[in-house]
């Protein structure tokens, strides 16, 4: 009997020596590897609920024009590769598709001269 309290008494305290040392540490946040985020593309279908498409009904959800899209993505998640879903390409029209263009040409615009910026602040 005395083993076994023993045995028990043991693995506790050695359970309770082992979280003390993870106890008052936070992670911190790693920054993002570009080259692995580079490979990543984000299809929009995952963001359809949110997307004012027409032909669907308006609602609260529904925040995001199409051509905000690449900006979001960039924002949010530092991905600039889109995946688009048929449906969510409204026109196949040469301007449509130019102005698309130009939209995600832009937000990878803005992330470089982010990213420029930053590299000069610190060179400072």
């Amino acid at each position: 009997m005395k083993r076994r309290e023993f045995l028990v008494g043991a693995a506790a305290s050695a359970a309770a020596v082992a979280g003390f040392g993870r106890i008052g540490r936070a992670q911190t946040a790693r920054q993002p590897d570009s080259a692995k985020l580079a490979r990543i593309a984000i299809m929009t279908l995952d963001f359809a609920n949110m997307l004012k498409l027409p032909g669907q009904a308006a609602g609260p959800t529904r925040t995001l024009e199409v051509f905000d899209i690449p900006q979001m993505y960039a924002d949010t998640y530092g991905v600039h590769n889109i995946e688009f879903q048929h449906n969510h390409i409204i026109s196949t029209e040469d301007a449509y598709l130019k102005d698309l263009k130009a939209a995600v040409e832009h937000s990878r615009a803005i992330e470089e001269i982010a990213e420029f910026l930053c590299r000069s602040d610190s060179v400072d």
